[in-house]
């Protein structure tokens, strides 16, 4: 997880999964691609305080439903 929406943020933490996660709110970041996927948004993550790529986070959508926006 990072501080921040972009590649280049500090980590604050390491999750190991798999691990049930709460979003306080999503916003556009870099790019992740993983497995042949990409997505830009990202997940700003209640108990850990960082961000963290919807890519890793197990919906379909990049957009994840019922998280606000930051």
């Amino acid at each position: 997880m990072c501080s921040d929406v972009r590649l280049s943020a500090p980590v604050v933490t390491t999750l190991s999964g798999p691990t049930s996660v709460r979003g306080l709110c999503q916003k556009q970041g870099d790019t992740v691609n993983a497995e042949g996927c990409a997505n830009n948004w990202w997940s700003k993550l209640r108990d850990q305080n960082g961000f963290i790529s919807n890519i890793y986070i197990d919906h379909p959508a990049a957009l994840l439903p019922g998280v606000p926006l930051c």
